[in-house]
């Protein structure tokens, strides 16, 4: 027999192995890690659409319990409100074709009735059991937060408009005294003064041409009374309608500035709510304000429509114009005071301006706007 007197020995290096099982176990942990953190919550679910597991902070968020989770009580489907099946088909059809669906934001129902809202993003996964895995996000308090600012913001939309309502009444009390008082008092001292001028007979005498110079004085004064009065009380859209008012502003515009100014309406008569009438009215008083303080334009074209149950209208100028992103950095009270009272009786406010191309506003206010015979 043959004597044995070696031994063949076989290494083999297994440092990248002992490598790749180390990281493997590193990066099992470190997801481990995650899914169990209190920070987010975490799914996984079958092809069926059953959540096959889930982290503490999911299970805390919908109320249920681990062991509801292993005997398949949890799907995604019957946690979800009706409302909310076309988003998650569109999820689901991304995840199909992508791999990944986007966040988006729905609800989920909890094991008691109630509602959750959260934000959820889902990818699939190669798995025995796993179909896919999500990310869910409670954010109750974002909506809640959300909510206050809606809230808010509606507060202050109704101080503006009681302000502003505040605003015209006192507007036409202060018209009111004017035009009691003060505008009383100039013509009475008028007639005293034009009485006096009628006893002296002189006409060379230094005293005639004096009272003479004061009743020039007297009946700048009354012009004077009544175009604060016309500011104050909006005495031509009581008397006159919103048409003829405007039509008058748009004169009064020329007249100041010398700039041509076309205003067209698709009817001849308009009943419009005397809140909306005057709305459009201080709207147009103030483009035009605007227009002749920093516009430099060479016309300005003007409409008013009623359309569909909207009441529209339009003022465009050729003016130099202005960067719109900078209303933002500047107080521009006057455009958000336009766009504030237009928001208040449920319209809309569009201006559209760039340097050297003018300016277009555009207000569509909600109103009856009915036709009345001439």
């Amino acid at each position: 027999e043959p004597n044995v007197n070696a031994i063949v020995l076989n290494y083999r290096d297994i440092t990248e192995r002992k490598q790749a099982d180390e990281s493997l176990h590193k990066s099992e942990a470190r997801f481990r890690k995650i899914f169990e953190s209190d920070m987010i919550g975490f799914i996984f679910w079958n092809s069926h659409g059953e959540i096959i597991e889930a982290n503490n902070h999911f299970l805390n968020m919908v109320g249920y319990t681990r062991q509801e989770i292993a005997r398949g009580a949890v799907s995604w489907e019957n946690m979800t409100p009706p409302e909310y099946a076309a988003l998650d088909k569109a999820g689901l059809m991304q995840i199909e074709e992508t791999g990944i669906t986007l966040p988006f934001e729905k609800e989920y129902f909890r094991k008691d009735g109630s509602r959750v809202p959260i934000v959820i993003g889902a990818t699939s996964i190669e798995g025995e059991t796993e179909k896919g895995v999500a990310y869910v996000m409670d954010i109750t308090e974002r909506k809640k937060v959300e909510q206050e600012v809606k809230t808010t913001t509606e507060q202050l939309r109704q101080l503006t408009a009681h302000l502003q309502n505040i605003r015209e009444e006192e507007r036409k009390r202060i018209g009111r005294e004017i035009h009691d008082d003060l505008g009383q008092q100039l013509t009475a001292i008028k007639m005293d003064v034009a009485w006096v001028d009628r006893k002296i007979t002189d006409e060379s005498s230094p005293v005639k041409a004096k009272l003479k110079n004061i009743i020039t004085l007297l009946d700048g004064s009354n012009e004077s009374v009544r175009k604060i009065l016309n500011e104050l009380r909006l005495s031509v859209l009581d008397n006159y309608g919103l048409i003829d008012a405007l039509e008058w502003q748009g004169r009064q515009f020329m007249e100041n500035t010398g700039i041509p100014l076309s205003f067209s309406c698709s009817e001849n008569n308009l009943e419009v709510e005397e809140t909306i009438a005057t709305c459009v009215f201080r709207i147009f008083q103030e483009s035009l304000t605007n227009i002749t303080r920093y516009a430099e334009a060479k016309k300005v074209i003007s409409s008013l429509v009623c359309k569909d149950g909207m009441l529209i209208l339009k003022i465009k100028d050729d003016g130099k114009g202005f960067d719109t992103a900078t209303i933002k950095n500047k107080k521009s009270f006057g455009i958000l005071g336009m766009k504030e009272r237009v928001t208040s009786l449920n319209g809309t406010f569009q201006l559209a301006s760039s340097p050297g191309r003018g300016t277009k506003i555009i207000i569509a206010i909600p109103d009856k706007c009915q036709q009345t015979k001439s």
